[in-house]
C-alpha cells in the first residue's frame, strides 16, 4: 500500500496541531503533500498510527496530536523536508 505514496515528489510539509473548530480536540493538520496523494496518505496513516484521518481540502487531517509520530513516519517514506508547525 505504502507503494503509492509519493511522497519524494513532495515540497516542504508542514505538521501543525489545531484546535480551533474542532471541540475542543486536537488534531494534526499534514499540509504540502503532492496533490493525488492526498487519500492513499490519510489510508496509510490511519493504519500505522490507529487514528482517524481526512483529507479536508488539500490537507490530510489526523485526530490527535501525532506530529512527532508523524514526522519520522513521513521521513521513512522519502519525504524530504518535514517541519513541525505550532
Amino acid at each position: 500500500a505504502d507503494g503509492a505514496l509519493d511522497l519524494p515528489g513532495a515540497g516542504k510539509i508542514v505538521l501543525r496541531r489545531e484546535r480551533k473548530g474542532r471541540g475542543g480536540k486536537t488534531v494534526t493538520i499534514v499540509s504540502g503533500l503532492p496533490p493525488r496523494s492526498h487519500d492513499a496518505v490519510a489510508r496509510a496513516m490511519r493504519k500505522a498510527f490507529g487514528c482517524g484521518a481526512t483529507v479536508e481540502g488539500s490537507e490530510v487531517v489526523l485526530l490527535g496530536d501525532l506530529g512527532d509520530r508523524a514526522k519520522p513516519w513521513l521521513e521513512e517514506r522519502g519525504a524530504r523536508k518535514v517541519v513541525l508547525g505550532n
